[in-house]
């Protein structure tokens, strides 16, 4: 009758192996010219994903089965478990790339707010109360997380050079992109983490939806054996070792609290 084919995973597939062609890039093209798709929940509620396959919520008509989930999910888009021992890793990566002249400038910027943020949590953890299991006791509401921020200088500005940098580095990809590379490994993850997240955070109205805690954990007192490798050994957290000899890395877990927060960029669409 004229209408269109509708292919399934299975059909892309053999006609990929036909045509010698990626049946997922193919797809991924074909969604600009459909007029009808389906997709995960995540598609469309997380932001990164959302960039990532371009989709656009514009004028769009937005139909969610199973809709009792999405509350969960968007509070789980909104939260944010920032570790030291990520961090490090994230923090290496910029050295290297620093080292083999890769977007320089911009890894310097985007290594200072990440150390800024390792050292505002080395800062948190010695006033922080831990049961035995190394829970925290004490949590923080989302302006007490605001207020200690600026206090360790990872202030509003500082944030928004780290976020203009990661924009550059995938800005010179894009135009060059058999010169430049592009953000990758922990520093994409967690860049991509900490940006959509501290971007809610930042927001007058939503801080007060948001809650943290810290947690702590044993970690290598050697960085520089660290960096040989990615796999090191932790110290053992057997009887005889005391809290002072332990190297305690912290982490901190950031909860939105209301889904609200994630699920008011739907509103863009109709």
């Amino acid at each position: 009758h004229g209408l269109p084919i509708v292919y399934d995973i299975e059909d892309m597939v053999c006609i990929g192996k036909k045509k010698k062609i990626c049946p997922y890039f193919t797809l991924r093209n074909l969604v600009n010219h459909a007029g009808i798709i389906f997709c995960p929940y995540n598609y469309l509620i997380d932001p990164r994903i959302r960039s990532s396959m371009n989709v656009n919520l514009n004028n769009s008509i937005v139909i969610m089965d199973e809709a009792h989930n999405i509350e969960d999910i968007c509070r789980d888009v909104g939260s944010l478990l920032l570790k030291q021992l990520d961090l490090e890793d994230a923090m290496k990566e910029c050295r290297d790339n620093i080292k083999k002249g890769r977007n320089p400038k911009e890894y310097t910027i985007i290594e200072d707010f990440l150390q800024s943020l390792y050292s505002w949590l080395d800062s948190l953890g010695p006033t922080i109360q831990y049961s035995d299991m190394n829970e925290a006791k004490t949590t923080m509401t989302g302006e007490d997380v605001v207020n200690r921020l600026h206090l360790s200088d990872v202030t509003k500005e500082k944030f928004g050079l780290f976020m203009e940098s990661l924009s550059n580095i995938d800005t010179l990809k894009a135009e060059q992109p058999d010169l430049n590379y592009g953000v990758s490994g922990k520093i994409n993850q967690l860049s991509g983490d900490i940006v959509v997240v501290l971007n809610y955070l930042y927001e007058a109205n939503n801080m007060r939806k948001y809650k943290a805690y810290l947690n702590r954990e044993v970690g290598s007192n050697d960085l520089k054996e660290q960096e040989k490798s990615e796999w090191f050994t932790k110290p053992s957290r057997g009887r005889g070792q005391s809290d002072k000899e332990r190297v305690w890395k912290y982490s901190l877990h950031l909860l939105c609290l209301s889904p609200d927060i994630v699920f008011s960029e739907l509103l863009r669409a109709r």
